[in-house]
Parts: structure tokens; sequence; C-alpha cells
């Protein structure tokens, strides 16, 4: 299946999305000015991946199953897929990703995963829809990972939220959870730097908020991204790279004591033979 550039446009923003991993790579302005990150493979090839089966990394990139052992990279392989265009219009477009022998060498269930985008003046709307089409229990996490373009230094920036905070960031060692969290107290603005990112992505767990905004100092709001029921959201970017990532969750990744059963995996959804499930957020450009 060759890969395709599917567009949508409306009066205040045009999108690019290829059939690979059904990921949008281009978010422009009418004046040319691109909101997403160029996917420079030198820094960072991927702008917006999505994640599924898993968010974040499994520990040893492995998981049991049935008395099989499996390999599962971090945040999984549909970011790697091509998938099949199923719907499209002038403001819409849905992409489906079935389960096939290749990816059950990976992830032994059946499944079918939708990735629909719906373009609404400036915002759009990302919604994921799972169903399990085999006929055992499936456990699976999915999430997205957009890559906003930023010019350097990143301290120019800062994050804003709907009120202040408390929230407990959730200390990563070599991509997996510790168990051990840091306290941080967030007056509405949280001022970027390169030092926040050192120890890896800022995890926040059942967030206390909806929405957060990505602001530059002078020239003002970037992006609001927001979901009234992310499970878990990851602020991440690497060292003196022009994005920063953030990062809707609906589950995430091995703590280091995992025991590598994904039905005792800590936030994984289990869906029953037949069902279907939805989550979204949406970006406000």
């Amino acid at each position: 299946m060759a890969m395709q550039l599917i567009s949508l446009k409306s009066e205040s923003i045009t999108l690019n999305i290829k059939t690979k991993g059904a990921e949008l790579i281009s978010v422009q302005h009418p004046d040319g000015r691109e909101c997403m990150w160029s996917a420079d493979p030198a820094i960072w090839n991927r702008t917006a991946p999505h994640l599924f089966p898993i968010v974040g990394r499994l520990k040893q990139d492995q998981f049991v199953y049935d008395g099989q052992h499996y390999t599962l990279t971090q945040h999984g392989f549909a970011r790697d897929c091509m998938f099949e265009v199923e719907h499209r219009s002038d403001t819409a477009v849905t992409f489906l990703l079935r389960a096939s022998e290749e990816t059950k060498k990976l992830y032994p269930f059946e499944f079918e995963f939708r990735v629909h985008y719906t373009l609404e003046t400036a915002s759009i709307i990302v919604t994921y829809d799972t169903k399990n089409t085999g006929n055992n229990p499936m456990p699976y996490n999915v999430g997205g990972h957009p890559a906003m373009a930023i010019k350097l230094p990143i301290d120019d920036y800062y994050l804003e939220f709907e009120q202040e905070l408390e929230q407990e960031r959730w200390l990563l060692d070599g991509g997996h959870f510790t168990g051990q969290t840091r306290t941080m107290h967030i007056k509405q603005k949280l001022p970027l730097s390169e030092s926040l990112f050192e120890a890896d992505a800022v995890v926040f767990k059942d967030p206390k908020f909806q929405q957060v905004s990505l602001v530059h100092q002078t020239a003002g709001k970037l992006v609001t991204v927001c979901s009234s029921n992310w499970e878990a959201i990851g602020f991440w970017k690497k060292a003196n790279a022009p994005f920063l990532c953030i990062e809707p969750w609906w589950g995430y990744a091995d703590y280091i004591n995992s025991n590598g059963n994904l039905f005792d995996k800590k936030g994984i959804h289990i869906l029953k033979p037949g069902q279907q499930e939805q989550f979204s957020y949406t970006m406000n450009f």
C-alpha cells in the first residue's frame, strides 16, 4: 500500500496527514506559518505519532501472554503502520488499522483501530476508536504525541493552565516509572526550561485540569490542548530541540517492578470481545 497525503482545509488552517501512522505532519496558517515540528531525522523523525497498543515503554520491551513472550517497543507499532482511508470529507477523515499477521507477531490480538480527524475552523478534534474484534479479552492503551514547533530558547515559553494547581510529577528512570513522585505547585503558569526535562518527560496522572496552553511570552498563545477525560498527560522535548510535545494519554509506561503481564499493567484498558471504546482530544490553534 503506497503512502498517501490527505489534506483538510478551513478558512483558518490547513492540515496534512499521511497514511503511514495516520500521522498529522503539518498545520499551517494562511500566512504560511507552520505550527508543527518538522520531523528532522537528525533530531527526532516524528511529528505527531499515535501511541497504540501501548503508551510508553514496557519493562525490557516485552510482555507475556498465554505462556509466550512478545517484544513490543516503546509506544507500540501503529505509528509505523500503513492505515487505510475509511471515510473522507472536506473537513474530516477516518483512518483504519486492522490486525494482521504482522501485528500479531508483536501483539496477538484481533482489533480495529481508527483515528478520526475533524477540522472545525482552527480546532482539530482527534478521536481514537478501538474495537476488540477477537474472541478473547484485549488489553491496550492509546495516546497522542503531537510536537509543536517552537523557537529556541525554550525559556521564552510557558504552559498556562485553567487555575492554580498542585500536581504530582511521576518520576521516570529509563522510560519506566519508579513509583516516586514530586509535588509541583503551579500558579497557573509553568515556566519552561531545558532543565525541566533533564529527567525525561513531565508526567501527570489524573490531571486536575482539562486544558493546557503553550504560550510564548511576547507572541502569545500557540495552541491549547484539551480533553474532558484524559487519564494522564506528558510534556516532553529533546535537549535544545525546537519543539515541545503535549501528549494526551489513556494509559502510561510500565513501572520498574512490572511483572510483564499486560492484564496486570497499571492503567491498562481491557476490551471484552466485540467491545469498542472511544477517547478524544482537541488542539485549538
